[in-house]
């Protein structure tokens, strides 16, 4: 990362890190779930498109 001394890279590196697993851990909530509602939902895309 410009402009950051080696400790903070390191220190910015290790956050990012630690937020990159938990988007990581969201995404796959967010894909659990919308494929567990689909069925529901599919009968809805008719009404919604027209």
């Amino acid at each position: 990362m410009p402009k950051l001394n080696p400790a903070e890279t390191a220190e910015a590196e290790s956050t990012l890190n630690v937020v990159r697993a938990q988007l990581r851990g969201n995404t796959a909530y967010v894909e659990k779930r919308t494929n567990d509602i689909r069925p529901a939902l599919a009968p809805l895309t008719a009404i919604t498109v027209e």
